[in-house]
């Protein structure tokens, strides 16, 4: 009796806890580009080539990747006022350069006559 009423109540619990298992929903040409949260990932649907050494079909599939953004995880750094201790830094990003100063002319060279060259007989 103990035996039966144990299994009635797995069943029941694991039909009722169906519903709150979350699949992931399907990635399909109708869905590219559509993100979702799988693992704490923003996970978006996308082609992804097949590869012959890594011997995977391609296919349409959840990107997953350690570039994607987290979902719901805080920015891991305070902003830039707190972190600074309420300095606040207000100016551009990169700096204005000064433009450099041209090249000083260089004076232009006379040119030098040629001087004809005879050749001189050589002793034996």
């Amino acid at each position: 009796m103990r035996l039966l009423a144990l299994l009635l109540l797995t069943a029941f619990l694991s039909l009722a806890a169906a519903p709150l298992r979350a699949q992931a929903p399907f990635c399909e040409p109708q869905t590219a580009g559509e993100v979702a949260c799988i693992a704490e990932k923003l996970c978006r649907c996308r082609f992804e080539r097949g590869g012959s050494l890594s011997d995977v079909p391609a296919g349409w599939r959840w990107d997953c990747g350690t570039l994607r953004p987290y979902c719901h995880r805080p920015p891991v750094l305070a902003p830039a006022s707190e972190a600074l201790g309420g300095v606040v830094i207000d100016g551009p990003w990169r700096l204005e350069r000064p433009l450099p100063e041209p090249p000083p002319e260089v004076p232009e060279v006379p040119e030098i006559p040629e001087v004809p060259v005879t050749p001189q007989p050589v002793a034996p």
